[in-house]
């Protein structure tokens, strides 16, 4: 067997750029080159660089294309966990994002930093944001929660939902068992597009010289969309299907510095995590489920 170094072979990522990675599998050099286009929420300084742990969801059925919802469930770090010294000049995040056929993106979930978790909700350039919670702010670009605003360490699962209000419109909402469902931004898009991409990711950026590795834990569960009038759980990959396929990225974070932890009884549950919270890191599974 290859080295995992050798079986992906990252050619790019940029914020919004395209990550090429080549894939060599059973010994057969059966080579599939997979185009993804991964695109990460930035903020209003630029990162000196990033560490990824992606679950990319399948959306090859017209169902997942056209739905008005998708949403997920993540549980952020608790108490003790926050308590890890976290260094100054870096942040983690834990979010679900989608690409519509336009290109246009949007993230919505929960960055962690030195002072402690908020919630954001985070657009690319060609999108207009109104903040009906939190702050403006990253160029106006996202709506940024107050640290303990809605969100806080052990607060238990938290319900991320985006919503198509009408066409060219979606709307960010939050529910928790303490917060009632609360809309925390609408965003504006191009009228009748359709989703082209979907993700469930952790990202670790850092904007020193040299890369501190700060504490990184997020736990996804049960990714849905709906179905008509129906929310129905993300689907499994069957056949020759697009995969729900877990990996990370760029080469050499996992299994010393960041992976998952999946749950081998149902592999919608995982989290993201550093290795400050224990070994035995996942760098991927194709199809995770």
């Amino acid at each position: 067997m290859q080295s995992q170094a050798k079986l992906f072979k990252q050619i790019s990522m940029t914020r919004c750029g395209i990550t090429a990675k080549a894939i060599s599998k059973s010994g057969l050099f059966l080579i599939s080159l997979a185009i993804l286009l991964v695109c990460s929420p930035v903020s209003v300084v630029s990162a000196a660089g990033a560490s990824y742990v992606t679950t990319l969801l399948r959306t090859d059925r017209q169902s997942i294309q056209e739905t008005s919802v998708l949403a997920t469930t993540i549980f952020p770090p608790n108490t003790a966990q926050m308590q890890l010294y976290h260094p100054l000049d870096s942040d983690t995040r834990g979010y679900l994002g989608f690409r519509l056929s336009s290109l246009q993106t949007i993230w919505f979930g929960m960055i962690r930093d030195r002072y402690g978790l908020r919630w954001f909700v985070s657009t690319d350039t060609y999108l207009s944001i109104v903040c009906n919670s939190g702050n403006l702010t990253w160029n106006d670009n996202a709506c940024l929660g107050n640290y303990s605003d809605l969100v806080s360490p052990g607060g238990g699962a938290y319900l991320l939902e985006l919503v198509r209000v009408t066409q060219g419109h979606y709307r960010a909402q939050l529910t928790s068992v303490t917060v009632s469902k609360r809309a925390l931004a609408e965003i504006y898009t191009l009228p009748n597009q359709t989703v082209q991409t979907a993700w469930i990711e952790s990202q670790e950026d850092w904007f020193s010289p040299a890369d501190p590795l700060p504490p990184m834990w997020f736990r996804h569960y049960s990714p849905y969309y709906l179905n008509g009038t129906t929310n129905t759980y993300w689907p499994a990959t069957t056949g020759t299907s697009q995969p729900n396929w877990l990996f990370t990225s760029p080469a050499g974070i996992c299994p010393s510095h960041y992976g998952a932890i999946v749950n081998s009884a149902d592999k919608r549950d995982w989290i993201d995590q550093s290795f400050h919270y224990g070994s035995g890191l996942i760098c991927w599974i194709r199809p995770q489920w």
